[in-house]
C-alpha cells in the first residue's frame, strides 16, 4: 500500500482531532484521500496501525479504534475508555493493544483484549514510574518500551494478563 495515516491535533480546548488518510505515491505528491474528525473535543496523541484498524490513544476519551477496511471511508468502531490521560498505544501480538496512561500520581500501562473491536476490554495492567505524560510506547517480541518525559522502561507483556516491569 501507499498509505500513510497521520493524527493532527486541533489546537484549543475545544479542538476536535483529525486522522488523515494520505496517498503517498504520487511521485512525491502527497494527497489526502480521506479525512476522519472526531465528535466530540479530543487529543490525539498517539496512533498504531494493525490489521486493517487504527488504534488511536485520545488523551481526553481513552482508546479509539477506527475501521480502515476501507481507506475511502473511515469508520469509528468504539470508544475504550481507560484509566485517564491516555498517552501513547501500540499493537502487540494479536489481538492485544498497549496503552499507556498517566498523571500527577504516576503512569499505568494497560493490556487491552482488541479481538473484538466493538468490545474492546481490559486484559490486564501495571504501573509504571512515568511522570506525568507517557508518549510513546513500542511493542516488540513480548517487551513493551515506555519513554516518557523522565524515564524509560521495559515491561513484559509476555502474558498480557499480567504485564510486569523488568
Amino acid at each position: 500500500d501507499n498509505i500513510a495515516y497521520t493524527a493532527i491535533d486541533q489546537p484549543g480546548l475545544t479542538g476536535a482531532d483529525i486522522l488523515e488518510v494520505v496517498d503517498i505515491a504520487a511521485g512525491g505528491q502527497l494527497s489526502v484521500i480521506e479525512s476522519f474528525q472526531s465528535e466530540e473535543h479530543s487529543s490525539f496523541l498517539d496512533i498504531d496501525i494493525s490489521g486493517n484498524y487504527a488504534y488511536i490513544a485520545d488523551h481526553w476519551n481513552g482508546m479509539r479504534i477506527l475501521d480502515l477496511e476501507d481507506p475511502c471511508n473511515i469508520q469509528q468502531v468504539t470508544t475504550y475508555g481507560l484509566t485517564s490521560y491516555e498517552h501513547g498505544v501500540a499493537a502487540g501480538a494479536e489481538p492485544f493493544v498497549y496503552v499507556s496512561s498517566g498523571d500527577k500520581n504516576g503512569g499505568r500501562l494497560t493490556s487491552v483484549d482488541a479481538s473484538n473491536p466493538d468490545a474492546p476490554f481490559q486484559a490486564g495492567a501495571c504501573s509504571t514510574q512515568a511522570y506525568p505524560a507517557q508518549s510513546n510506547i513500542a511493542v516488540k517480541n513480548d517487551i513493551c518500551y515506555v519513554l516518557s518525559e523522565n524515564a524509560m522502561e521495559i515491561v513484559d507483556v509476555s502474558d498480557p494478563s499480567g504485564p510486569n516491569v523488568v
